[in-house]
């Protein structure tokens, strides 16, 4: 079986500096710079300690430093009295060249060696943290085993545990988890930890056996109960989840995590059992803001707007400062067409951000909204100037890029286009949206001859860039230049042979011509075999058998493509196909649904002006 070690070396790197500071390594006069040099090696390829987090999205330490005293360090392992001597040094230095040059078998070997023979749990642990770098599980617990033999810390106990499971060694992962718990004063502070060891097996039942078993120890503690729960939800057992889950809420009735977990993992296939468990943990716990605003969430999620609101006034009628439920409340009323009442809510989310921590002060949600408010009050100044506060995180380019749309459809495209050309790109993908987006103003300005030559030009600047090459292709199609976008998306096929927007779109325009229709369908296939789910290319598909002559094909392609998306281009489609098989009703009744949606589009306009059909029956 295949072990992972992705993201487990990290855990054991930000306990190395201290160990090498130690003075109990004694060095001569004639070794001292050597000695740094030593050390500095032991030191290298160490990235700094991450901290994984439980449930409650809290720090998790590992089951024996869970229940060690936060205030107090773990004592330093005691060293051996060494003196550096040529041949240790030797060692030590062959063992990192070999490590430099890709020879981690060596290496490791060499350290280990060495580590076994002077008993040093730091070169211990340096063979350990050689073998995760070069992936070899086998070795990593070899060096694991003999750094916590050596040590016997927290630190290299922890990595014993990691390198066990990530073997699947849980027999014996269970043995030393069994002992650790029985000598702790607190057992019930080590659980967490003990779940977030065992999620990182990939043998999920396996896992949840060790923890049942460890669980069925303590079966008054409600930590264990949900430990079993997030380890059985895991495996994929969500019956059981659930079922140890509300045994934990028997034990502990005011339990909020529990609560919040529960009603997680019923959420994705019933939001009515969801909501129901949230209300009843509620009844005896009716001050739980947290409970409460995720039981909004629920209903919300699940379309009972007036239902959420009621939850959500009532977290603000406990804590008025809730931000959260500000937040909530501003997208309901949004979402209601209540637009002033949105406005408010929005603008104290925004009040409230500015007073909490700064790593705690985004507002960017807030302020798109308050845009998107703006916009539909035809008020585009005061919808720029909310958009103008999103300047950071991941929101902040479709926010300039809204603010350049703005502009432009408020006649001020060369001020758009001026805002796109003078932002801050922090990468070349960033700068190659912009480009992308100025393009697109052009285009939706009328302006296409221009667009074209804009991004030829780009292409130019940036030719490694596929996305630029599609857009090429759409505009050159759009003024009829179908040798330009032939080999624009040939190139990109070229680049990206697994692109099936770029087979779709060279097979669908051919199709829509009726040119090559046989290469036509072969393409659309290839980009079906792709993206099997894609309503568009589903569509394509559907258009290309009608260009065939295949109509039933047609047909059972393009209603696929309606199910899936009811695109008013999708039902343009699927309308001709019906109308011309004589299933005018179905065709007339579904250009109406695609009309109301849509009024003004092209492809509708096209196709009932094409096929006659009469102003009464569109």
């Amino acid at each position: 079986m295949h072990n992972d070690l992705t993201g487990v070396e990290p855990v054991f790197a930000a306990h190395l500096a201290a160990d090498t500071a130690n003075p109990s390594l004694r060095r001569s006069r004639r070794g001292t710079l050597w000695l740094g040099l030593a050390l500095t090696l032991l030191a290298s390829a160490c990235a700094p300690l991450q901290t994984a987090t439980n449930a409650a999205g809290q720090p998790a330490a590992s089951a024996v430093a869970a229940a060690a005293p936060a205030v107090v360090p773990p004592p330093a392992p005691k060293l051996p009295l060494l003196s550096l001597t040529q041949d240790i040094l030797y060692q030590l230095m062959m063992s990192e060249i070999a490590a430099q040059r890709s020879l981690p078998g060596p290496a490791f070997n060499t350290l280990y060696e060495l580590a076994q023979r002077t008993r040093d749990p730091r070169i211990a642990r340096r063979s350990l943290e050689l073998a995760l770098q070069a992936r070899q599980p086998g070795n990593a617990l070899l060096g694991a085993r003999l750094w916590n033999e050596l040590a016997d810390s927290v630190q290299s106990k922890e990595a014993l545990f990691n390198m066990l499971v990530l073997a699947g060694q849980f027999e014996e992962v269970e043995t030393l988890l069994r002992r650790d718990l029985a000598s702790m004063a607190a057992p019930e502070l080590a659980f967490g930890s003990i779940g977030t060891l065992l999620a990182r097996s990939t043998r999920r039942s396996e896992a949840l056996t060790v923890m049942e078993d460890l669980a069925a120890d303590y079966p008054k503690l409600p930590e264990a109960k949900l430990a079993v729960a997030q380890s059985a939800q895991l495996a994929g057992n969500k019956a059981r989840a659930i079922e140890k889950v509300r045994e934990a809420l028997a034990l502990r009735p005011d339990w909020e995590l529990a609560a919040l977990i529960g009603a997680q993992y019923l959420q994705p296939e019933s939001p009515t059992a969801a909501s129901e468990f949230l209300n009843q943990f509620l009844v005896n716990s009716p001050n739980s803001s947290s409970a409460r605003l995720a039981l909004g969430r629920v209903l919300a999620g699940d379309q009972r707007y007036a239902e959420a609101m009621v939850q959500f006034r009532r977290v603000l009628e406990q804590q008025a400062d809730n931000s959260e439920a500000n937040y909530a409340m501003g997208l309901l009323a949004k979402q209601s067409g209540k637009m002033d009442e949105a406005e408010r809510f929005f603008k104290r989310y925004i009040e409230l951000a500015a007073k909490a921590r700064p790593d705690e002060r985004n507002t960017n949600r807030a302020n798109l909204q308050l845009a998107q408010i703006e916009e539909d009050r035809k008020n585009i100044e005061a919808a720029l100037r909310y958009l103008a506060r999103v300047t950071d995180g991941e929101e902040a380019l479709p926010a300039l890029g809204r603010r350049a749309a703005l502009l432009a459809s408020a006649k001020r495209l060369d001020e758009a286009r001026k805002l796109l050309r003078e932002a801050d790109a922090s990468s070349a993908r960033e700068r190659v949206q912009l480009v992308q987006m100025e393009a697109q103003l052009l285009r939706d300005n009328n302006r296409v001859d221009e667009a074209l030559a804009f991004l030829t030009d780009a292409i130019k600047t940036y030719p490694d860039e596929p996305d630029l090459l599609y857009d090429q292709a759409m505009v050159a199609e759009k003024l009829n230049k179908l040798e330009l976008m032939e080999s624009a998306l040939r190139e990109l096929i070229r680049q990206r042979p697994d692109s099936a927007q770029a087979y779709n779109a060279l097979g669908y325009s051919l199709a829509d011509r009726k040119l090559r229709l046989d290469e036509a369908f072969k393409l659309i296939e290839r980009a079906l075999t792709l993206a099997p789910d894609d309503a568009a290319i589903t569509d394509s598909m559907g258009w290309v058998h009608y260009r065939l002559g295949n109509n039933d094909k047609a047909l059972e392609f393009l209603r696929r493509a309606y199910a899936m998306r009811p695109d008013t281009e999708v039902g343009a489609h699927l309308g001709e196909v019906l109308w011309v098989t004589g299933k005018q009703s179905e065709a007339q009744q579904l250009w109406r649904e695609a009309r109301q949606k849509e009024p003004e589009n092209e492809v509708l306009r096209e196709t009932v002006t094409r096929l006659n059909v009469p102003p009464t029956a569109r």
